[in-house]
């Protein structure tokens, strides 16, 4: 009997051991990959590769980026890595970085995050330039930056000090919110959703009013949260990519779809009985009737300011606050450089905004540590050579991948003295300010290059003015919930502190 018991049970063991060979020969028969060509790099791991935490969710991808960076920083100019089970390449000395996005840039137009959503199956995510690829990138961009030059950005100024002034009257109505901490990320989504819901709809969000939720302001974050989760779901269908052709994750849900399309008609209908007004809404009207553009394409065009000036802005605004309650010394001079450059109205000019010395020092300082987007992945579009260590040749092809570390390079030692800190002296004219960082190719908060962020004028524009805003009217203070490092939260793909902002405001 015991015989026959285990003869039976030796067939699906039997079995199973043959499926987890092939599985993890699977898994790891590409792990050659780089040594073949000569590339160095780390070690790959079965299922994970060179990066635990995209499959764990333990860690943010930039300090898996980090490891790498640190292991072979000033032994090679870049390194073989893999995502799961995909071999890919990973940029070290910023020399190159510069090269791949500037000089050399039509061989690596395309953002990877093309891969993630279908056009086709999607048209509204799918016209995202963020998305786009090769001729239609350039089609749509161009559609677009008209609308974010700086005098189009100007034009909105007055609806972005409406906006301050309601943040102001928040702050104020719930300052007992300093007992417990102000969340901040929550409070600067209130203001970006309601700037940008003004400037590029047309109508007031009422992310301020707590009586009832904010439909807009939910509806942005439900969109921007399912961006995380399509992200998620492409990296993890690398390992098996036949998933994607039985089941699929959107990247903008159906309703967020909806809703935005319902929110731009009523919008268009308001614009024609009240008149025209110089904002982001009537650029894309006007565009509209240019170009015969559909509801859906103009609906992309919106989400496109969306992402820039909603999440993105907001986290900005957030950590920014974070740096100068670190550090009262900073915010006294800062507060005082606002001050007496205030004009009649109890607010800096348009002018002013863009070019105060020591704001310009500390939204940098900001940006460098907490950068929102802290590393790029780019597609290789065309035949390129790269030189290894040894002076071999390495061919790339179209469709390999290269990763960007943005956040090891800003906290690279080397290069900034004591990156740890927030210091924003570092970018003052007589040390040599921003271009100094950016001509060394070490500063690219918004990336660089022809495919530099398109909205990064108007999305530093409403951060400033809501910086400018809090700084003038309170002293901001660290609540002790907020955690004392710079650590930032895992399987979030814009950066922001583990555990939440939490500030404290008086009134002064």
């Amino acid at each position: 009997m015991s015989s026959s018991i285990l003869l039976y049970l030796g067939v699906p063991l039997g079995l199973l051991s043959i499926v987890a060979l092939v599985f993890y020969l699977y898994l790891t028969w590409k792990f050659d990959y780089w040594v073949r060509r000569g590339v160095d790099g780390p070690k790959p791991k079965p299922l994970f590769g060179t990066f635990p935490g995209i499959v764990t969710n333990k860690r943010n991808f930039v300090y898996e980026l980090d490891d790498v960076y640190k292991e072979f920083k000033g032994k090679e100019q870049f390194v073989g890595v893999f995502t799961t089970v995909q071999p890919q390449i990973m940029l070290i000395e910023p020399d190159l970085v510069q090269k791949l996005l500037i000089s050399d840039f039509r061989s690596f137009h395309n953002n990877e995050s093309s891969r993630w959503v279908s056009r086709e199956a999607e048209p509204i995510s799918g016209s995202n330039p963020f998305v786009l690829t090769d001729d239609i990138w350039k089609e749509k961009r161009a559609e677009i930056v008209q609308g974010l030059t700086l005098s189009k950005v100007k034009a909105c100024y007055p609806i972005l000090k409406n906006v301050c002034r309601k943040l102001t009257a928040y702050i104020k109505e719930h300052e007992d919110y300093s007992k417990s901490g102000f969340d901040v990320n929550d409070l600067s989504l209130r203001y970006t959703g309601e700037v940008v819901c003004d400037t590029v709809w047309g109508f007031e969000a009422g992310s301020f009013k707590e009586k009832k939720n904010c439909n807009f302001v939910e509806t942005s974050k439900k969109t921007i949260n399912q961006t995380y989760y399509s992200t998620i779901f492409y990296y993890a269908s690398q390992v098996l990519p036949f998933i994607r052709k039985i089941y699929s994750v959107r990247f903008f849900p159906v309703e967020s779809d909806k809703f935005f399309l319902r929110y731009l008609k009523d919008a268009v209908k308001v614009r024609s009985e009240n008149g025209e007004r110089g904002d982001f809404l009537q650029h894309l009207i006007n565009l509209k009737e240019k170009k015969y553009l559909s509801d859906t394409e103009l609906v992309a065009h919106q989400l496109t300011f969306l992402f820039d000036g909603f999440e993105t802005s907001a986290i900005v605004i957030a950590h920014t606050l974070l740096c100068i309650a670190r550090n009262q010394q900073v915010q006294e001079i800062l507060r005082e450089e606002i001050r007496e450059n205030l004009e009649s109205d109890g607010f800096l000019s348009f002018e002013n905004l863009q070019e105060l010395p020591y704001l310009e020092c500390v939204m940098n300082e900001s940006l460098r540590i907490f950068t929102p987007l802290a590393f790029m992945s780019k597609i290789c579009t065309s035949p390129y050579e790269l030189t290894n260590s040894k002076g071999n040749p390495v061919h790339l092809y179209p469709g390999n991948i290269v990763h960007i570390p943005i956040h090891s390079i800003h906290m690279d030692e080397s290069f900034y003295d004591e990156p740890g800190k927030f210091k924003p002296e570092r970018f003052s004219e007589e040390n040599g300010g921003v271009k100094k960082y950016k001509d060394m190719g070490v500063y690219f908060p918004f990336g660089d290059g022809p495919r530099i962020c398109l909205g990064m004028k108007f999305g530093l524009t409403q951060s400033k003015a809501a910086i400018v805003e809090v700084v003038k009217n309170f002293q901001v203070m660290v609540h002790e919930k907020t955690r004392s490092d710079n650590y930032c939260a895992p399987g979030t793909f814009i950066l922001s502190l583990d555990g939440g902002i939490h500030l404290k405001f008086k009134s002064l």
